[in-house]
Order: structure tokens, then sequence, then C-alpha cells
């Protein structure tokens, strides 16, 4: 599996750039809202979901570990395949779709393109339950950390001052980069990432 890239954006076009790591391009499906913010040359990260079928194999990049983890749950739901779920994170914002979901907005969820009024009401029915309370009113993540309890590294960096947004995004980072850190390590690299930013 290939859990993220880091590299050079050599090329962007709509739904679809080409990342070079180590000599090597890869193609990378991504929504258009964060194509629309990518330059040729520039460094980026993708946090990936890889999709192996019978005659391809793909990769979907995502901006941030929350929308990949959003992206993983909208494939689950029956119907939902790769091409559907990125019409809604090209449509909206990952919050704006927590959101919706939240409110059971249905008639918004139909914006995007390719999910009719039974899709967007499947989409609610199948992950209203799946999403945490705390994420329509700010919280931090998707999903309920793995071991239940409150996120340590994330308390930390706001203990020491750091807004939630950027607190987020630096660990985002850091876990993408190797999800089995502990905590103290987590904290020690989301530091040094916020003090180069």
């Amino acid at each position: 599996m290939i859990g993220f890239l880091r590299g050079r954006v050599e090329s962007v076009a709509a739904e679809q750039v080409v990342i070079s790591v180590g000599g090597v391009g890869f193609e990378v499906a991504v929504p258009t809202r964060l194509a629309a913010g990518l330059s040729v040359g520039t460094e980026t990260v993708l946090h990936t979901v890889m999709l192996v079928r019978e005659d391809d194999i793909s990769l979907c990049g995502l901006g941030t570990a929350e929308d990949k983890a959003l992206f993983r749950l909208l494939i689950s739901v029956s119907g939902v395949g790769p091409k559907v779920a990125m019409a809604v994170l090209s449509a909206f914002s990952g919050a704006e779709v927590k959101n919706a979901i939240a409110a059971e907005d249905a008639p918004l969820l139909t914006r995007a393109p390719g999910i009719g009024t039974k899709t967007a009401q499947r989409l609610i029915l199948e992950l209203k339950g799946k999403l945490k309370d705390e994420d329509f009113t700010g919280g931090s993540g998707i999903l309920a950390p793995a071991g239940g309890g409150g996120d340590e590294a994330m308390d930390s960096l706001l203990a020491l001052g750091f807004a939630r947004p950027e607190a987020r995004q630096a660990l985002n980072q850091v876990r993408g980069e190797d999800a089995a850190l502990g905590a103290g390590e987590q904290i020690r690299r989301a530091l040094r990432l916020l003090a180069r930013e």
C-alpha cells in the first residue's frame, strides 16, 4: 500500500496530478479543489488511497489525513465509487460534507456531480453514525482515536499555544509519514514543522 507521497509536482490537470518521487512519476487522481491549489515545480504531500481492481491500479490523493479518512468512508457506502467520492470532495470541503451529513441535508449533497437524491440519502443513512458528533462542531478528526481516549499529541500542542487547525495539519503530516510513532515523537516532529512556518 502507498499511504502518502511527498514529492515535486510535475503536472496538474483538473482531476489529476503527476508527483515525482525518487525519479518516479506517480499519476494521482485528486479533487479539483486540491488540484487548483497545486503548482508545477512545488513540493507537496498527498495522503493517498491505493485502489486495486482486476484491470486497474490507481492512486487517489487527498490534502489531509482527515480528507483521506472521509474518502474511505464515502467509498464504503454502497453505490459510491472513487469517482463519485472525488466529485463530492471536489464540490465540498470535508467539513461541509460532514455538516451536510449531520444536518441530513440531502439537497446540498445532490449539488455534487453524480450524486442523486437516493445516493445522498444513502450517504446520510450509512455515514451519520460513523462520524463523531464533535466533528460537526469543530472537533479534531473524523474517527475516534484507536485507543478510544484523547489525543495526547494534539492536547500538548494546544497547551503550548498553537491553534487547533495548524496543530492538526502538522500532526496529520507527521502521522502520514509514520503512523506508528508514539505521542512524544509526534509532538517533536510536529514542533519542527510548526517552527518552519
